[in-house]
């Protein structure tokens, strides 16, 4: 997971609201997407990295009560059905432990 930044909402903490937009990474997906090359939309793992305690740092500094979690662009389908389903089973796994 790599921690939100802390420009994502500036003024007054917003009173343990819950963010319905929140993006993770796990070490398997950032090697897939590595693996995958760089994508059209500009977006790679280089450098990101599995965080939790930052995130919910930036979370309670920020007033948020809970985030609900999504896998980040570009996803897990790289052009192999089989490879995407077992890719999705390992970081749906990982996320669960994060929780």
């Amino acid at each position: 997971m790599t921690a939100p930044a802390d420009t994502v909402h500036e003024g007054p903490p917003l009173g343990r609201a819950i963010d319905v937009h929140a993006h993770f990474l796990t070490a398997r997906l950032c090697a897939a997407m590595e693996e995958a090359g760089p994508r059209p939309a500009g977006w790679h793992a280089r450098g990101a990295r599995l965080e939790p305690e930052a995130a919910l740092a930036v979370m309670d500094r920020k007033g948020i009560a809970a985030a609900l979690l999504s896998v980040s662009s570009p996803g897990v389908h790289y052009g192999d059905d089989h490879a995407a389903r077992e890719l999705a089973r390992a970081v749906n796994d990982e996320g669960a432990a994060l929780v």
